[in-house]
C-alpha cells in the first residue's frame, strides 16, 4: 500500500482541523444569533405586555374617572334640584297641615316626607367625591351600619380593625357604593335576621358583609348574577377583588380585598 507524503498527511490533517473549527465556529454564530433573536422576541413580549398594561390601566383610570364625574353630577343634582324641589313641597306641606294639625294621614305623609329628605341629603353626601378625600372609609360604613339600624330590620355586628391607609378619595368612594350596593341587597332580598360587616385593614386591605338570610346560587344566571358581575367590574375599577360565597339556605358571604400596590395608585 501507498502511504502519503509526509507533506499531503500534514494537509490533509490541517484540513481537518480547519474545516472542524470552521463548523465549530458556525455553530457558535448560529447558537449566538438564536440566543439574541429568542432575547429579542422575550423583550418585545415583554414590552408588548407592558403596553397592554398601560393601556388597561389607562382604561380603568378614564372609567374611574367618568364614574366619579357622573357621581358628582348625580349628587349635585339631587342636592340643587331634587332637594330643593322636596323642601319646597315639605313647606307647602307645613301649611296645610298647620290648617288641619289633627289630620293624622297628613302628618303621616310630612313625616314619610322629611325621611325622603333626609335620604335624599345623605345620598346627595355619599355621591360627593371631594367629601371623601378627608373622610375616612371606616367612619362612612360606620354611619351607614348606623342607620341600617335605625330601621329594625335587621342587626347589624360592625367590626373595624388595623390603621386605615391614605386610600385616593375615588377608591374610597366606589369601594363605599360597592359596600352600600352589598348591604342594601341584604335587606331586600336576603330575608337575614343578622349581617356582620368586617373592615380589617390587613394586607390586603379586605372588606366583608356576611348574612344568615336564605343565600343563593351564584353560578346561577338573573337578576343576582348580573348584579355580582357588575360589582366585579367596578372593584376592578379601584384594583380590588370581589368574591362571593353563597349557598341556598346558608346566607352569603360578600368579599372586597385591596392590594397594597393600589391603595396610593390614582
Amino acid at each position: 500500500m501507498l502511504e502519503a507524503p509526509p507533506n499531503e498527511a500534514v494537509e490533509l490533517v490541517l484540513t481537518v482541523l480547519f474545516g472542524t473549527l470552521l463548523m465549530l465556529v458556525l455553530s457558535a454564530v448560529v447558537v449566538v444569533l438564536m440566543v439574541a433573536n429568542r432575547n429579542r422576541q422575550n423583550r418585545h413580549r415583554a414590552q408588548l405586555a407592558e403596553v397592554r398594561a398601560q393601556h388597561a390601566e389607562e382604561v380603568r383610570r378614564v372609567e374611574r374617572e367618568m364614574v366619579q364625574q357622573t357621581l358628582t353630577e348625580v349628587g349635585r343634582e339631587l342636592h340643587d334640584n331634587i332637594g330643593q324641589l322636596l323642601t319646597v313641597v315639605r313647606m307647602g306641606l307645613g301649611k296645610l297641615t298647620a290648617q288641619v294639625p289633627n289630620d293624622a294621614p297628613a302628618q303621616q305623609v310630612k313625616e314619610y316626607l322629611d325621611t325622603t329628605i333626609t335620604e335624599v341629603r345623605r345620598l346627595s353626601r355619599s355621591l360627593n367625591v371631594d367629601r371623601f378625600a378627608d373622610r375616612a372609609l371606616g367612619d362612612a360604613i360606620t354611619e351607614e351600619c348606623e342607620r341600617v339600624r335605625r330601621i329594625g330590620s335587621v342587626e347589624v355586628d360592625l367590626r373595624i380593625t388595623g390603621t386605615e391607609p391614605a386610600f385616593p378619595a375615588d377608591r374610597k368612594l366606589v369601594l363605599f357604593r360597592l359596600f352600600q350596593e352589598a348591604l342594601n341587597n341584604v335587606l331586600k332580598h336576603a330575608k337575614a335576621t343578622r349581617v356582620e360587616v368586617r373592615l380589617d385593614h390587613l394586607d390586603p386591605t379586605q372588606l366583608v358583609v356576611r348574612d344568615n338570610g336564605v343565600g343563593f346560587d351564584p353560578q346561577a344566571t338573573g337578576a343576582a348574577g348580573q348584579g355580582l358581575v357588575n360589582m366585579q367590574r367596578r372593584a376592578t375599577l379601584i384594583g380590588a377583588r370581589c368574591s362571593i360565597d353563597s349557598t341556598l339556605g346558608k346566607g352569603t358571604e360578600l368579599r372586597f380585598e385591596l392590594d397594597p400596590d393600589t391603595k396610593t395608585t390614582v
